[in-house]
């Protein structure tokens, strides 16, 4: 069980990273920045976990690939954040 709380707290941590850089913004933003990345991070962290045996690769390889999908939207218009 307390490796589901470590992998929570990690996502918590995941989402609340994300937002560092929008400390302006008003609380919609921070609350649509917050809830994707800290959802993506725990599912990346339980796969870490219990998939991939530990390996943070996976992960990075998935995160890597989001971004791409994100910056490539908002660099051809399809996302206005």
């Amino acid at each position: 069980m307390s490796e589901n709380w470590a992998i929570l707290w990690q996502a918590v941590l995941f989402g609340l990273v994300h937002n560092l850089f929008e400390w302006s913004a008003p609380i919609a933003t921070h609350i649509v920045i917050f809830l994707p990345a800290c959802i993506g991070g725990y599912l990346l962290g339980y796969m870490n976990e219990k998939v991939f045996k530990g390996s943070i690769f996976p992960s990075i390889l998935l995160h890597g690939i989001g971004n791409s999908i994100i910056n490539l939207s908002r660099a051809f218009g399809f996302w206005m954040i």
